[in-house]
């Protein structure tokens, strides 16, 4: 047999263990549920991660590592801050977005009404801390400005001009409010129309509240105010107003209420799976050769793979997470997958045998193919564990840990129960009742329908001699007529307790119908055709491949905080968050060539792509530029001069006291300082990046220029570098996966050819995957990245078990390219049906899911399921039988060049005989 020497051990491995297997089966499952169920038991000790910056942002990025730098240079003093100036996300807020009822202008009256007097009682809710009895309301725990609370822009507005009309103006977009402070209301209103440089309709409208996040016990009272603000809203019932509310804890809630949210639809899949194994592996034409029951307890041997991984990664700590929550159902795939191919296999094996060289025979055929697939598929995990994304790295992690688990329970849990049931086979047991069945009918009833031919073939060692493995495929090698009337002939022989070994249905479908429809040279020739046509697709709709993953996309749907977030991307991203431009180390802002760079800088960052214009930023040198040439008529003046006027009477001003939080001095210069811009017109991930990028770019090239390390910070940029750096991390990701499965496959498969083209089915499945994805509405992001490392390992499993089973023992058996083809869909071709069907309905009820995680998992898995089973069922079938037939007919032609080189030296060597002959009668 020609096979490499991984493929020829792990088969005799196989072959030892089963023997093994067959003689503790009862011990082993006892074992395993001990293992399984101590395992399990980590569960208890499962910490369960819901901080989304921290699972949907890279773990090192250069957005946290300025973040930092610059809460060193400027941190945050709740009681002496501004809103423009908060650095991180957590800090304490409550953002609510509000529009009417009917949809209509926020500013009609009764609206207006109803939104101020939603923050009267707002503001008047009270919390209590535990160590004392005074209760605190948000004018205890709110961001104070000089020991005041920073007004609300938008509640103060609608207060001063609300003159009791049907519909509330207010100035835009700068109101002035009779204390003499200016605000720029312009981001706290979406869907504006503006008239006469006044604000007259607005769709929707924005409330915030900024809390202290500093000391711990009031950390704890501003928490407890955010969740005393948030059932507020919740019980609101109003017919004028609908609210939105975000609070710094909600998407964290989020990913928990969706773990909770996702046991439904988790327990609904299990019942939906085990009705469906076990329908499969019923064989309504004999009950011994049912085994229903094996279908349930493949479903729990996925189960304890998928317990025994939550487990065990437990015990050492790692984190779980509602990406993780998607693991299940993806064992519980790869656990049918398997269990359909050992059960297949048990079915091609001869009844007449021993269970103990059934087994085998099972083992060596269905495990070694097993092995392959769940190697692969590890693999694959693996190289997604080193993922800079720890929501990817903690699912791979899950994953690749149950993957392991599942292959090791399969061939120890569910092996051992196929001996049970293998001995019940043959001792004549039901398949479903466990009882034995009384033959004698059974043999009668079969004898009387046989026909006379078929009765001719009865003899004691008939089945033996006649098994599909010792005659079909050893000297067979006939035209696909003959072929077929010689299965269908065996499809009735009997075994040596004179009962009629039967085929599954299917089976016999695929081997003696599928087999022969495919191997035509007009349906190669139309498969070759719509696979050229499904490449085009695949690759003209990956090239509209949209990238991103939206906050609201994080959220559960129908929760406030989704609702928020869908009014924020709609309406409230014209204005974005604040960006903090800082000089991190002393520069000399009094020299005039320093000014002019840093002049350039602030012209080129401003021209760039969603920054605002330079006069709504707050740019203290500007300020003061202005302020020195008032009061010099010149902004150039010496560094001491420079420093003791800015120090000592500009930031003094009312008007420019806000600066103080803009710089650091030390003794007699500026040791570092900030510039606050505002970003705007961010409506998708695309413009997030841009902006990103973009900043950076300036701020790279001042930093050269000035000599003075200089960095951006923004509250969104931590989230925006996911989407820089996760097309290159898919690319090497899937590259890497791509590379170690060919790797796995030219070590594992017999043929290297075969090898290669099951990597060319991956990659062809995975390219069709992104490309329908795309045309499905899914984005890339890092949660269709976790799908996309998946469809690999379940793109391996159909490609390389039909790969195998072309290619297993068919040297040594001499088979045709029909027989090839013929072999590998009779034994795969139902397993590849039921594994895929399975999956697919095992997750079709995520689809109603309201957690956009579990419908994107849905979306993939189907898309990698259909393909798959297309590649494993016709195209690569198909693409195998051209090379199979390619090489015959190479080894034909040269095996008859060889058969006219002999005859020909024959006829050569009888021409010099009959010569040399005549030579001698003349000489004589």
């Amino acid at each position: 047999m020609k096979c490499n020497c991984m493929e020829w051990l792990l088969r005799k491995l196989f072959r030892g263990y089963s023997k093994f297997l067959c003689r503790f089966p009862l011990s082993i499952i006892l074992i395993t549920l001990f293992v399984a169920s101590g395992l399990g038991a980590g569960i208890l000790f499962m910490e369960f991660q819901s901080d989304a910056e921290f699972l949907f942002s890279p773990i090192t990025s250069r957005a946290k590592e300025e973040r930092e730098i610059l809460n060193d240079l400027f941190p945050v003093d709740d009681r002496h801050t501004l809103p423009n100036r908060l650095i991180y996300l957590t800090q304490r807020q409550v953002s609510i977005a509000i529009t009417c009822t009917d949809d209509g202008n926020i500013l009609r009256q009764d609206s207006v009404q109803a939104v101020l007097d939603l923050d009267e009682e707002i503001r008047k809710l009270e919390v209590y801390p535990a160590t004392r009895s005074t209760p605190a309301n948000f004018t205890n725990l709110c961001n104070q400005w000089n020991d005041h609370c920073f007004p609300d822009p938008v509640t103060s507005s609608l207060r001063y001009y609300n003159n009791n009309d049907s519909v509330v103006t207010v100035p835009f977009p700068e109101v002035t409010l009779p204390t003499g402070v200016s605000y720029d209301i312009a981001p706290f209103f979406g869907g504006r129309t503006i008239m006469n440089d006044e604000l007259v309709a607005a769709d929707a409208l924005l409330l915030s509240y900024s809390l202290q996040s500093s000391p711990e016990d009031i950390d704890t009272l501003s928490a407890d105010w955010e969740m005393a603000v948030t059932n507020l809203l919740h019980e609101l019932n109003s017919d004028v107003i609908e609210v939105n509310g975000y609070t710094s804890a909600s998407l964290d809630e989020s990913q928990t209420n969706l773990a909770f949210a996702a046991i439904p639809y988790l327990a609904a899949s299990y019942f939906i799976l085990i009705m469906f194994a076990v329908v499969s592996c019923i064989m309504i034409r004999d009950g011994t050769q049912s085994k229903p029951w094996l279908g349930v307890l493949g479903v729990v041997s996925a189960s304890l793979a998928v317990v025994s991984a939550v487990g065990l990664l437990s015990y050492v700590g790692v984190p779980f997470n509602q990406v993780a929550l998607s693991m299940p159902f993806i064992i519980l795939g790869i656990g049918l997958d398997d269990m359909f191919i050992m059960i297949a296999a048990w079915r091609k094996t001869d009844p007449s045998l021993p269970v103990v060289d059934r087994i085998a025979g099972t083992f060596e055929d269905a495990a070694v193919s097993i092995s392959i697939t769940s190697l692969t598929d590890i693999l694959a995990f693996c190289v997604g564990a080193i993922s800079p994304i720890p929501a990817i790295r903690i699912f791979c992690l899950y994953t690749g840990v149950a993957v392991f688990f599942d292959f090791l329970y399969q061939i120890t849990f569910f092996g051992a129960c196929m001996v049970l049931f293998g001995y019940m086979e043959y001792f004549d047991c039901n398949g479903c009742t466990c009882v034995p069945i009384d033959r004698r009918v059974d043999v009668y009833e079969s004898n009387n329908d046989l026909t006379n031919g078929q009765m001719m073939h009865r003899t004691p060692n008939n089945a033996q001699s006649q098994a599909y493995e010792s005659t079909d495929v050893e000297t067979n090698r006939s035209n696909g007529q003959a072929h077929h009337h010689h299965r269908s002939q065996q499809e009735s022989n009997d075994d040596e307790k004179g009962r009629p070994v039967k085929h599954h249905a299917m089976m016999i479908f695929f081997r003696d119908y599928y087999a022969k429809l495919i191997y035509k040279p007009v349906s190669l020739l139309v498969i070759c055709l719509s696979y050229v046509i499904y490449l085009a697709a695949a690759v003209y709709f990956s090239t509209t491949l949209e990238m991103g993953l939206e906050q609201a996309n994080i959220a559960e749907e129908g929760t406030m905080t989704h609702g928020y977030f869908t009014l924020q991307s709609k309406y409230f991203k014209e204005t974005g968050p604040s960006v903090s431009v800082v000089f991190t180390e002393p520069l000399p802002y009094w020299d005039i060539s320093e000014q002019a760079k840093i002049e350039m800088f602030l012209i080129d960052i401003h021209e760039k792509s969603h920054v605002k214009p330079r006069n709504v930023s707050d740019i203290w040198l500007d300020e003061y530029k202005k302020y020195l040439q008032v009061r010099f008529s010149t902004s150039v003046v010496d560094q001491e001069t420079f420093v003791r006027i800015l120090r000592d009477d500009f930031l003094t001003l009312p008007c420019c006291e806000r600066f103080q939080l803009d710089i650091n001095f030390n003794e007699s210069e500026i040791a570092s300082s900030r510039f606050i811009l505002v970003s705007g017109d961010t409506f998708s991930s695309v413009d997030e990046e841009e902006l990103l990028l973009g900043i950076r770019d300036s701020i790279d090239e001042a930093t050269e220029a000035l000599g003075v390390p200089i960095i951006a910070s923004s509250l969104g940029f931590v989230f925006a570098e996911q989407y820089i750096i996760i097309v290159p991390t898919t690319v090497l990701t899937l590259g890497i996966a791509v590379a170690s499965m060919l790797l796995v496959s030219l070590i594992m498969m017999p043929n290297i050819v075969v090898g290669i083209l099951v990597t060319l089915s991956v990659a062809s499945i995975l390219l069709g995957v992104i490309g329908f994805m795309a045309l499905w509405g899914v984005a890339l992001e890092s949660i269709s990245m976790v799908n996309l490392v998946l469809c690999i390992g379940f793109s391996v499993d159909f490609s390389a078990h039909v790969a195998y089973a072309f290619v297993m023992d068919s040297e040594e058996k001499n088979l045709s390219a029909y027989d090839k083809l013929s072999r590998s869909v009779y034994l795969l071709g139902f397993p590849i049906l039921q594994s895929g069907f399975s999956t697919i309905i095992g997750v079709s009820l995520l689809f109603w899911s309201s957690s956009y995680i579990f419908r994107t998992f849905a979306k993939i898995m189907t898309l990698v399921m259909t393909l798959g089973m297309l590649h494993g069922l016709v195209f690569l079938p198909a693409m195998i039988t051209i090379v199979a037939y390619l090489r015959e007919a190479c080894c034909d032609k040269n095996r008859h060049d060889q058969r006219e080189s002999a005859s020909h030296a024959r006829s050569v060597s009888a021409t010099v005989g009959a010569d040399n002959e005549g030579m001698v009668i003349d000489e004589h």
